[in-house]
């Protein structure tokens, strides 16, 4: 198990900002930043373990961190291109 991934709320991928997904956030991912919030360069899995097979595919995501709403999007290979807030 990789040390240190941590856990967020997920929303399935969708094609656009995905702040205006409306049901419930049921996916659950993992990324290696040193924060609660992905950031930029973090890469997202789909499980605790660091596997190339287990990245997920390029789009955007409603996430939950905090108890707040974000829209996070995922460019190649599970890498996160940007993170904003949901207004």
């Amino acid at each position: 198990m990789a040390k240190g991934y941590n856990s967020f709320t997920s929303s399935p991928t969708q094609a656009s900002n995905a702040c205006r997904f409306g049901e419930s956030l049921s996916e659950t991912f993992y990324h290696n930043g040193a924060e609660a919030l992905p950031a930029s360069d973090d890469v997202v899995y789909l499980t605790r373990r660091a596997d190339p097979r287990g990245i997920v595919e390029a789009g955007h995501y409603k996430i939950l961190v905090g108890g707040r709403n974000y829209n996070m999007q995922i460019g190649e290979s599970g890498v996160v291109s940007a993170v904003t807030a949901c207004r």
